[in-house]
């Protein structure tokens, strides 16, 4: 489930990027999907950079993406979580067969 999570996050965010330069190099704003009136302003200053001007392209997409690697995180730290506590429950199960053979 990490992995997959993962690999989907990985793809959609490499197909997003691809996305975002083809519409960069168009230059046609309008496609760039930017409601906000007070991001136009903005939008006008980077539209020579890509890599300022991307976090304002697209912005339905963006939060999509932002949704998918939430999950993947929360997948992660599930996994992270559960092999602690199954290291900790061998730890302890460990220390108390040494206590054991201590005495």
């Amino acid at each position: 489930m990490v992995l997959g999570s993962d690999q989907k996050y990985q793809k959609y965010a490499k197909n997003l990027e691809n996305e975002k330069y083809k519409l960069f190099k168009k230059q046609d704003y309008e496609q760039w999907k930017v409601t906000d009136p007070a991001l136009v302003k903005e939008v006008y200053k980077v539209r020579n950079n890509f890599d300022e001007a991307k976090q304002y392209m697209l912005p339905e997409k963006s939060q999509a993406l932002q949704e998918v690697q939430d999950e993947s995180q929360y997948f992660r730290q599930q996994l992270f979580n559960e092999v602690r506590r199954t290291i900790m429950m061998d730890y302890f199960a460990s220390r108390e067969n040494f206590l054991d053979v201590g005495e």
